[in-house]
């Protein structure tokens, strides 16, 4: 995962820059709120009609109101041209409270203070005309309703007064009242129910009056809006909190995909658990300063403490040493995965490292599709493998030598004319013969192969060697193409012995991450050395002189 801590903090520094961007460019956005009371919390009302309903959906249908296209065209009617500045009227319902909040955004903040309080009196005024309009309207009723009683009750009045018995005096002069008719009886006993509703409609009439009054005076701006003293927008600091967030977030998904789906082999120690115990595993740093070179991937022999030559000492070592009491490789093949993984350079400084530390070291070029041993080397490929195993030339005549620093020397024999059918070339007892051949002669027979995913021609040859180095290109070879190529190998029951990761990039302090790593106070200006079949670097140029030998005595150990 700390191989793609980059990805999160490119992702982070993008979004953060991209957040600071926008907040710079963006205009400054005002807001201000008003607070609207829409219930009384305490009020009943005496009619049933006018009973309270659930708060929560009460609000809720007051906040519709309040957005209705009524109440915004009179808020418009009164901010006139000011309300086209408004750029976003959000209204909230707050069951909890018994109340709306309208919040205004405007890019003026005097217009966000006037809109809030244009919205929040528009709305009291509306809602205040509403209950007065419906209390006239139920207390017209009421009204309609006393007056019919009030003449019932003198019609009662007029009828009474009709059938009223007439007073009677004695002899002796005493008014005697007659009984009261049944007649009589009924119309007071209607005109007392009549009074008693009578009363009842004028008490709810004065009622009505008194619950308009309450309900209008509930419906008050608790909250007037006020003058906003900071924009809410842009705010830089929040802004770059949550992109600094929201960058994490995403960095860490491309980070974990990368590291899911990108199996990339970038160092040696990447690959513990992928080669078994007992494989050395080699990184070979890139120096970058000879990317441009138009020089074969040569290593100079100036620089002893370069960081390339140190690898390359470590992987010799391995070779003559051998590892847990094994016996020293003899003979070895070298091949990569895929072409291009830097297998012929590897060869080449493997070579010169072993022949310049005093063995007798011969370099094959057994990869017959494409030859690249001659290129690096600057040797002709006249004569080589082809022409000795096909056409019968004379060993003697092919082989090249490479002269080295204190009269030492590399033998190199090149891949030679162009065969028809490689495969069954290096198949071929004749090819078998001429390595046994040099094996008597050498101390190290380094051979050169095609990659082992491309053709099968390096596989025949797994079985003449002691063992196999497997080269594999840093940030270029996938870990299922290493994985690949080590099954082939063991297949055929090829001893592998190493695993040499090329072109690895050094790291700020100095050093690369890699098994065998070299830091020194010295100069590092070396050529690199793992790099591509074809890549150049610096160094002196080798160059064919007369029978087949090559002078490098000029240079210095």
């Amino acid at each position: 995962m700390r191989k793609n801590a980059w990805i999160v903090a490119a992702v982070v520094a993008l979004a953060v820059t991209l957040s600071l961007v926008r907040s710079t460019l963006q205009p400054e956005i005002w807001a201000s709120q008003a607070l609207v009371r829409v219930l009384n919390a305490s009020s009943t009302s005496l009619l049933p009609e006018q009973s309270r309903v659930d708060p929560v959906r009460e609000v809720e249908i007051q906040r519709l109101y309040a957005n209705s296209a009524s109440i915004q065209q009179e808020v418009t009617n009164r901010l006139g041209v000011a309300a086209k500045r408004i750029d976003s009227v959000e209204i909230t319902g707050l069951p909890t409270a018994d109340a709306v909040q309208f919040r205004i955004t405007s890019e003026n903040r005097q217009v966000a203070q006037n809109a809030a309080q244009a919205y929040a009196d528009v709305y009291v005024d509306s809602r205040r005309t509403e209950i007065a309009d419906l209390t006239r309207v139920q207390t017209e009723k009421l009204d309609g309703d006393a007056a019919g009683i009030k003449e019932e009750i003198s019609g009662i009045d007029r009828r009474l007064g009709e059938i009223a018995p007439q007073v009677i005096i004695d002899v002796r002069g005493v008014p005697l009242l007659p009984p009261e008719s049944e007649e009589s009886k009924g119309l007071r006993a209607n005109r007392e129910a009549l009074s008693s509703r009578l009363t009842e409609t004028e008490k709810q009439a004065e009622q009505l009056e008194v619950d308009a009054s309450v309900r209008q005076g509930a419906i008050t701006v608790v909250a007037p809006a006020e003058r906003p003293k900071e924009p809410v927008q842009p705010r830089p600091f929040r802004d770059g909190v949550v992109a600094t967030a929201l960058g994490l977030f995403v960095g860490l998904a491309l980070a974990l995909a990368r590291s899911r789906f990108d199996d990339r082999i970038r160092e040696a120690s990447e690959i513990e658990d992928t080669v078994a115990s007992g494989v050395a595993a080699v990184s070979i740093p890139h120096n970058p300063s000879y990317a441009t070179q138009s020089s074969d991937v040569i290593l100079p022999f100036e620089d002893r403490r370069s960081q390339e030559r140190e690898a390359y000492r470590a992987l010799r070592t391995t070779l003559l040493f051998g590892q847990h009491d094994e016996r020293p490789a003899r003979r070895v093949l070298v091949t990569s995965p895929n072409q291009g993984d830097g297998k012929t350079t590897t060869s080449a400084n493997l070579a010169l490292s072993m022949a310049n530390s005093g063995r007798r070291v011969v370099l094959i070029d057994c990869d017959l599709r494409r030859p690249r041993v001659h290129a690096v080397m600057g040797v002709s490929n006249d004569v080589g493998l082809v022409s000795v195993a096909r056409d019968g030339a004379p060993l003697q005549d092919a082989l090249r030598t490479v002269d080295l620093p204190d009269s030492r020397h590399l033998d190199v024999l090149t891949a030679g004319p162009v065969s028809d059918n490689p495969a069954e070339l290096l198949m071929s007892g004749a090819v078998t013969a001429i390595i046994d051949r040099l094996a008597e002669r050498y101390d190290c027979v380094l051979i050169d192969s095609s990659p082992l995913r491309a053709v099968a021609d390096a596989l025949p040859l797994a079985n003449l060697v002691d063992g196999v180095i497997l080269i594999a290109r840093a940030d270029v070879t996938r870990r299922r193409d290493l994985v690949d190529a080590m099954a082939q190998l063991e297949q055929v029951s090829s001893h592998l012995l190493a695993v040499v990761v090329s072109q690895v990039r050094n790291t700020k302090d100095g050093r690369y991450s890699a098994y065998y790593g070299y830091y020194g106070a010295g100069p590092t200006d070396s050529g690199p050395a793992g790099s591509t079949d074809g890549d150049k670097s610096a160094g002196p140029r080798i160059h064919m002189p007369a029978r087949g030998t090559v002078d490098r005595s000029t240079t210095k150990t």
